[in-house]
């Protein structure tokens, strides 16, 4: 079970990737939107639980790449991270959630389980019941959906 990060932020990644990891999951990190590009076109792209994107970043920005990952990959769960979370509301509607720096590491690991349920129950077999709908209109126990 995978986290992507993407980040110019030498810091920010490996903040990230240790938080990840911590919890008991993987984390590939990426330095700008170009190579994640890159990776998500590769024959060995494999699906993520979640991708975490910084906004700003030289090249094509977190908007950019949001809007290239959900016209390939409708249902990728998606987070923005940005100093500036204002910025990144054009493509709220894409987002799972907007996360401003700097962060509370312990707001991110909430994050990472939620992100993880909302996998787990996505593709679950069990029958559990759906009481709510994610923003992207998948009926599911969404726990990101609770909290909006």
């Amino acid at each position: 079970m995978r986290f992507d990060v993407i980040d110019d932020e030498e810091i920010i990644r490996e903040l990230m990737s240790e938080l990840i990891s911590s919890e008991g999951y993987e984390a590939k990190t990426f330095v700008n939107a170009a190579d994640y590009v890159d990776y998500f076109s590769s024959p060995d792209y494999e699906p993520p639980i979640a991708i975490f994107s910084d906004l700003r970043m030289p090249g094509m920005d977190g908007i950019g790449l949001v809007r290239y990952i959900r016209e390939h990959l409708p249902l990728q769960r998606l987070v923005m991270v940005s100093g500036n979370p204002e910025a990144a509301t054009v493509v709220d509607d894409h987002l799972c959630e907007i996360v401003s720096k700097p962060f509370h590491p312990r707001k991110v690991i909430g994050q990472l389980k939620s992100l993880h349920e909302c996998k787990r129950v996505l593709e679950s077999d069990s029958g559990e019941s759906c009481t709510d709908h994610c923003r992207f209109g998948i009926d599911h126990a969404c726990p990101l959906a609770k909290q909006n």
